[in-house]
């Protein structure tokens, strides 16, 4: 059992790798775009891909659509969620407000990769510790 656990961990390692670097790099991006104190963080939830993003920017023109913009076009991975904190204040957008507001994506969604990921997990059955019976000891 200790077995399959390692090979899950480093199956999900492996696998996550791809998303870390695309999380850098957008966060590369955005720092590039003028935009300071960045910080990006990924997570899928129940089937739902929310990704957030604070920043901090001095100049009134770096405004959060100017972020969603660089993340709709840019940013490879499956969003549903986008969360967007600047200066201290949130917005929130959908996956379609995106689209209406942005067009088609810029980038081709490593679609695949989630997919395989999603199925992965699926496919996993979940490990639950069974204590012995009890009994007198062997």
């Amino acid at each position: 059992m200790r077995r399959l656990a390692l090979f899950v961990l480093v199956c999900a390692t492996l696998a996550g790798c791809g998303a870390l670097d695309d999380v850098l790099s957008l966060r590369t991006r955005i720092q590039g775009d003028g935009f300071t104190n960045v910080s990006v963080f990924h997570r899928s939830h129940n089937g739902t891909d929310t990704l957030e993003i604070t920043a901090s920017a001095a100049d009134p023109a770096h405004d959060d659509e100017r972020v969603a913009k660089i993340v709709w076009n840019t940013y490879p991975e499956h969003i549903d969620k986008l969360a967007i904190t600047l200066n201290g204040s949130k917005n929130t957008y959908a996956e379609a407000t995106l689209r209406d507001t942005f067009g088609e994506r810029q980038v081709t969604e490593q679609q695949e990769r989630h997919d395989k990921a999603q199925q992965d997990l699926q496919q996993q059955q979940p490990y639950y510790y069974q204590p012995p019976p009890p009994g007198p000891p062997a």
